[in-house]
């Protein structure tokens, strides 16, 4: 009867089973998979009433308490079932131009263009790491080649507001960031926080086409830059519930 009532809501809804049936696997079932975030401690405030209850973040701490699994090559949220790619330090010289496995590594949104020619001098563009990331090896990097560069939503659910500069959990971050870091090895990632820690979305600001989101990592602060005026770092991630057209596996 259960499963029979549970189909009527779905055509009431408009919805076809076997599509729903299609996407279940891949848009987590976890009771609460929105993550909090990670705030803990209450700050208290001035208010009219000097008895109220200060209601803040930390004390309701609303959503499901951050929860990584490392796998090595990847992280894997416990809450959303996003798989996020880990950034290491492969090599100790790098001022922004380096391997697309390199947390300093900095990348276009889009190129900078002269009449319609790609000008990416140094640096490449997140879409190319796509690519790049989903050739690796021939089977993509970690066996995966459907990662894509996350949306604001979805990067702004790593952000651990208890943490600072970066503003992750340790898991995104741990190591001492003086040395040869292999960012396959397990328990070996970092975030960068330097000059903001900005990393790009894959979200275009609505009113102004030429912009897209990021996220700065020192302290979790949400911002847009032009796309090809300024280069920023990308984690890329894979899963979740696309109702595009995703490519790989």
């Amino acid at each position: 009867m259960k499963s029979i009532l549970n189909l009527a809501l779905l055509v009431g809804l408009g919805l076809s089973a076997t599509a729903v049936q299609a996407q279940a696997p891949s848009c987590g079932s976890n009771i609460d998979p929105f993550p909090a975030t990670g705030q803990t401690e209450s700050y208290p405030a001035f208010t009219l009433n000097g008895g109220i209850a200060v209601q803040d973040d930390g004390a309701v701490r609303a959503g499901g308490a951050l929860s990584y699994t490392g796998t090595g090559p990847t992280i894997i949220d416990n809450n959303t079932g996003l798989e996020w790619e880990v950034l290491g330090q492969p090599d100790t010289t790098n001022f922004g131009v380096g391997s697309i496995h390199d947390f300093r590594t900095r990348y276009w949104w889009s190129c900078p263009n002269l009449v319609g020619l790609a000008m990416c001098g140094d640096n490449k563009s997140i879409w190319d790491k796509v690519v790049l990331l989903n050739a690796e090896g021939g089977v993509g990097y970690a066996g995966h080649n459907d990662w894509r560069v996350p949306n604001i939503k979805e990067l702004m659910s790593i952000v651990d507001y208890e943490a600072f500069d970066p503003a992750v959990d340790s898991i995104f971050n741990n190591g001492s960031h003086t040395g040869f870091c292999n960012p396959n090895s397990t328990g070996c990632s970092f975030t960068n926080a330097l000059g903001r820690g900005g990393h790009w979305s894959s979200t275009t600001v609505s009113d102004a086409h030429d912009h897209a989101w990021n996220v700065s990592f020192d302290g979790g602060e949400v911002e847009n830059h032009q796309k090809d005026d300024f280069t920023l770092h990308v984690r890329l991630v894979r899963g979740g519930c696309l109702a595009g057209a995703p490519t790989g596996g």
